[in-house]
């Protein structure tokens, strides 16, 4: 409810995650209602629109991202990376709260030098 303009799509490729997702989606009501999960390959998604982007990648999984990246979003969209950042980028923003896993936050314009 804090952000009921947003709209979120989340894309994933095992069909456990999906199905948690949806189900605590119905549980959430209202609170889940901006949310959609598709069973889908990022990188087979047009990304041009999206404002903002969190993934959760292996390094392995995510090193064509930044090519991806680079022609599709626009400079102000945000992305969130957790676990790994990009080797070749250096965040905008770090965040790590305790012995919790850090997240990386970019520009899309960071994506294209």
């Amino acid at each position: 409810d804090k952000y009921p303009e947003a709209k979120l799509i989340g894309y994933e490729l095992s069909m456990g995650p999906i199905l948690v997702g949806q189900l605590r989606r119905l549980l959430g009501g209202r609170r889940y209602r901006n949310v959609s999960l598709r069973f889908g390959d990022l990188f087979r998604q047009d990304l041009s629109d999206a404002s903002a982007i969190f993934c959760f990648l292996t390094p392995k999984g995510q090193a064509s991202l930044p090519a991806k990246f680079a022609r599709e979003l626009g400079d102000d969209c945000r992305v969130m990376i957790e676990a790994w950042p990009f080797p070749e980028l250096a965040p905008a923003q770090k965040f790590k709260e305790g012995n919790n896993v850090s997240f990386f936050l970019y520009q899309g314009s960071q994506f294209r030098g």
